[in-house]
This record gives structure tokens, sequence and C-alpha cells, in this order.
């Protein structure tokens, strides 16, 4: 990594850990409550889903929504942890955040339960951020929470999206194959 960066910035699920969660089970939960409260319902994911629910009027059907993917969220908060990650974050030694489109309750039980709460000085979830990963808000917020520009910053993460959401903000970007588990495995 290059010594250009002050702040290392990653992503929960399937970078830093490992939620173990059903997400088929969470979409199929979604697409009933969405059908239930009279919304069109296309073969869709969980985010467009509930950016779906984000209408005037829906206010309950994305309360609705939200409750069931963070409950599904928080069981799942358990999993196992990215341990090449960790140990190459306790050698770095720089500040470290996460940026996620978990809540913010999982992110916290993760870290919790991974004893990584203590490492980590900042984080941005979903529920901080009008819109999500891969639009840059949540990783500007960051920038300034950590007083640094976002060119200061490496982000680790998983998903073409995450790598979108590096570039729109400016900050580096570095695949977490890169420095140990592959959780498609």
């Amino acid at each position: 990594m290059s010594a250009d960066y002050e702040v290392v910035v990653v992503d929960l699920d399937n970078t830093l850990c490992k939620l173990e969660v059903d997400w088929g089970e969470v979409k199929a939960g979604l697409e009933r409550l969405a059908e239930a409260a009279g919304a069109d319902v296309e073969d869709e994911g969980i985010w467009p889903l509930m950016e779906a629910a984000q209408q005037p009027g829906r206010e309950p059907l994305l309360a609705d929504m939200e409750q069931l993917v963070t409950e599904a969220e928080l069981a799942g908060a358990g999993g196992p942890r990215n341990q090449a990650l960790v140990n190459w974050l306790e050698q770095d030694g720089r500040p470290v955040s996460v940026l996620s489109l978990n809540s913010d309750a999982a992110v916290k039980r993760a870290l919790s339960s991974h004893g990584l709460d203590e490492r980590v000085s900042h984080v941005v979830a979903r529920d901080h951020v009008r819109r999500v990963k891969p639009d840059p808000e949540g990783m500007l917020i960051l920038a300034r929470r950590h007083g640094v520009e976002p060119d200061r910053i490496l982000f680790i993460g998983d998903k073409d999206g995450d790598r979108e959401c590096a570039e729109q903000a400016g900050t580096g970007f570095l695949h977490v194959e890169e420095i140990g588990v592959d959780w498609r495995r």
C-alpha cells in the first residue's frame, strides 16, 4: 500500500467479515411486504426494492422493509471475520473506518462480536446517508470526519460498487482479494 494514504476505509460484509444472511430469503420477504402494501414488484434486487419504497406515502412500507433487513443482518452479524485483513489492518496502524450498505446496528454488532469496535474510528452505514454506495456521499462524510482529502483514503471492498464509490469520491481502491479472503469460495 502506498504511503500516500492516511486513512483506510473498509466495507463490512464480505470484506472485513461475512454476515451470515440468506439474502434470497430477505429479498423474498421484501417482495411479500411490497405486494401486501400494493406496490408493483418486479424481479429486482434488495436495494432497488427498498429504493422503490422511498416514495412519498410509502413510509410504513419502507420502515417494515428496513426492519426486515436489519433483523436479518443483526442475526448474521457473528459470521466469520477476515483474519488476513484484520492482521493487515493491525500491522498497518493507520486509522480505520467502515463504509457499509448494512445498518448501523448490524455494523456495530459485527465489529463488537469480532473485537474490532476499538480499532474502527468511524462508521457510516446505510442509515447515515441519503444515497448508499456506489454514491460517494458516505465516503465524503468519512473524509470530513478524518479531516483529510478523499485522495488520502484507501477504500478496501469486494464489489464493483465499492470500486465505483472510490472512483466517484476520488479515493484509492484495493479489492479485498488482494489482501486475503475470497468469500465466494
